[in-house]
């Protein structure tokens, strides 16, 4: 019988998966179970914007509740469950909906929580969540310990486990000292990993020695790295499963040490790791550069050993926003170079931009804004949404935004920090006049604290209204930038339209129904047929791109071959003349 379950609403629960072995180890039967697909149906449509709607929180309430129903007899007999909080938007209506959900169809069971949250707000995340215990730092020998001590295994003082919480008297008693793993622990730990789909995503260290202001990792420094033939044994064993073809480090940052790093790849290619898995991982911009600028001896060797992607917490591209958010760590010359390099190697970057700190100028934004926007319309790099910074408890952009009176919520009321005890997200808005006025703008108009290409109107606005001459000139730029971006969004609808209608006509031939107009608005009014339409028309539309992209590196019946697969499979040939690599299916981890 099940005895722990870990309850997960996220996609990857690597750290459930360490601490579930950690309690085998010590014969507690546990279990796993996941809620990312409702998360995802419900909320995934409209990112952090969907927060705000009561009909999708309202839904997802409906769910969690449909699916515990569903699942309380086969876990009926749990006496303990699990969960991970962190502290960002939407916790309100995710997490602690499914904490009190726990708690009312298994009212007898012990619920146990940790996570981020509970490093930078952790007795408001105790009352708020419901938890009967919480532990604080890393937990693969505390949790074991204070199973042993409430299941009555072994006998002990409850209070003596570092990072421990719990009620006591009426108030909450919380240890002083947060758990943390030893060097030779982590170096010392076993490869794990968790499946999904044909991915195996997994870790090979533990920290991060960047201190950027925004950041909530608990443990800062230099990362201590698992074993080399460690990690290589474990991947090999993977190798062994014909299912699995990718492979994703989730490390905050896979290439901290570069010395640790060549050895890791020398390994991979010279066991032929990269001939039987592609890699994706996170890398900073710093640690691509060498003597000020690109390394590329060491970008090929990264090629080489088969990692196709990578995330980076790129951040900003102006220097004074990249001086106050990352410590002067590189400049914008010097990402935008290894950014071109990556791109010239193979290697997909997906990149991480911030809208800015206490300190940051709407001309510094602009400039930012637009360089995004100008790489990626060339096919140069991939950008995430620039985001307003969250300011976590216990962060220095938290601190300083305090100090500023600079927090302000996700709809542009200006606050004092939460008071203690009770949880609540805020983002840190720039002092200057002409950037807090957008941000707030933003935000009240609830259209949600992301920039994307969808705001240009509005930042083109403020720069043509600036007195400043710098902001006039991106607001010129941006307006160029504009124009192309409208031609191209409007070719890739006609893509997309076209190819849709094929895949009808396709899927309708197949049912004898003869192609015509009113006979493909009567076939599309079935939910189910339309869903199976759209669905098989977003990837066909997908396999396009990928082959235009390969069709022009091409030449004489090759190419000809290619475009005779192409009109065979979507119905277009390549008279479609747009960026494609812009739009090229993105890496996600």
């Amino acid at each position: 019988m099940t005895e722990f379950v870990f309850v997960s609403a996220e996609r990857i629960p690597l750290g459930q998966k360490i601490l579930a072995d950690k309690l085998e180890e010590r014969g507690v039967k546990t279990k796993i179970i996941s809620l990312a697909t409702l998360f995802g149906k419900t909320f995934d449509e409209k990112g952090e914007d969907s927060f705000r709607e009561r009909k999708r929180v309202e839904n997802f309430k409906q769910g969690v509740d449909a699916y515990f129903r569903g699942v309380r007899p086969k876990i009926e007999g749990a006496q303990f469950f699990g969960m991970t909080f962190f502290d960002t938007i939407g916790e309100k209506e995710t997490s602690f909906v499914i904490s009190r959900a726990i708690k009312k169809y298994f009212p007898n069971s012990t619920l146990i929580a940790g996570g981020p949250a509970f490093n930078s707000n952790p007795k408001a995340f105790l009352k708020e969540s419901g938890a009967d215990y919480a532990l604080r730092g890393e937990a693969e020998n505390t949790l074991p310990k204070l199973i042993e001590l409430l299941s009555k295994r072994k006998e002990g003082n409850l209070s003596e486990i570092p990072g421990v919480m719990f009620r006591k008297e009426g108030r909450i008693y919380s240890h002083p000292i947060n758990a943390k793993l030893t060097a030779e622990e982590i170096q010392n730990s076993k490869f794990t990993y968790v499946k999904q789909g044909n991915i195996a995503f997994t870790y090979s260290e533990r920290g991060c020695k960047n201190a950027c202001i925004f950041c909530t990792i608990p443990r800062k420094g230099n990362p201590i790295m698992i074993k080399t033939e460690t990690i290589i044994q474990g991947l090999e064993q993977l190798a062994q499963n014909k299912e699995i073809k990718q492979i994703s480090f989730m490390d905050d940052h896979f290439f901290s040490d570069t010395k640790r790093a060549n050895e890791l790849l020398n390994e991979i290619i010279k066991r032929k790791l990269n001939k039987r898995f592609i890699f994706d991982c996170a890398a900073t911009i710093e640690s691509l550069i060498k003597n000020g600028k690109p390394n590329l001896l060491f970008m090929r060797k990264i090629k080489r050993a088969g990692i196709i992607g990578m995330e980076i917490g790129l951040e900003a591209l102006n220097d004074n926003m990249l001086k106050e958010i990352k410590g002067n760590r590189y400049t914008k010359v010097q990402a935008i170079e290894v950014l071109k390099a990556l791109n010239k190697i193979g290697i997909s970057a997906n990149n991480y931009l911030l809208a800015g700190g206490i300190n940051t100028r709407a001309r510094d934004f602009m400039e930012s804004y637009y360089s995004a926007l100008r790489l990626e319309m060339k096919g140069t790099a991939n950008f995430y949404t620039t985001a307003m910074i969250g300011a976590t408890k216990q962060t220095p952009i938290h601190r300083a935004a305090e100090k500023e009176n600079a927090l302000f919520t996700n709809t542009g009321r200006n606050v004092k920090p939460t008071k203690e005890g009770r949880t609540g997200f805020r983002l840190a808005i720039p002092k200057d006049e002409e950037l807090r006025k957008l941000f707030i703008e933003k935000l009240r108009k609830r259209q949600g604290r992301q920039f994307s290409s969808k705001d240009l109107p509005r930042v083109i606005k403020m720069g043509q209204e600036s007195k400043d001459r710098v902001m006039q000139k991106y607001a010129r730029k941006l307006q160029r930038i504009s124009g192309e971006h409208e031609v191209q969004f409007k070719l890739l609808e006609n893509v997309s339209e076209h190819i849709r209608a094929h895949v009808a006509a396709r899927e309708m031939q197949k049912q004898g129904i003869k192609f015509t107009i009113p006979n493909l608005k009567k076939f599309l009014q079935n939910p189910k047929i339309k869903e199976a339409v759209n669905a098989l028309a977003s990837k066909t539309y997908y396999s396009y791109v990928n082959q235009v992209i390969a069709s022009r590196k091409l030449k004489g019946i090759e190419r000809l071959k290619a475009i005779q697969k192409l009109r065979k499979t979507t119905g277009i040939g390549t008279n479609y003349e747009f960026n494609s690599k812009k739009y090229n299916p993105k890496l996600r981890r």
